[in-house]
């Protein structure tokens, strides 16, 4: 199991078709579980580097998801 609590990482692991398997509240933030695998590990890696290139606009609406889960 891969944990964040990067939330534009985990926008962007949604974006790359990733489902956050669940998330909890700790110290006031969240953190975001997904399931691990090889390509997540190397996405993670890339988007760290700032390898990934990403539409705007299908970003934003990870970041709209994300913010759902959040939210509701």
């Amino acid at each position: 199991m891969y944990k964040t609590k990067d939330f534009y990482l985990a926008a962007v692991l949604v974006l790359y078709g990733y489902k956050i398997k669940y998330h909890v509240n700790e110290q006031n933030k969240s953190v975001f579980y997904f399931e691990e695998d090889e390509g997540l590990r190397e996405l993670v890696q890339d988007y760290f580097y700032d390898k990934l290139k990403v539409s705007p606009h299908q970003f934003q609406s990870s970041v709209k998801t994300v913010k759902a889960l959040i939210y509701n």
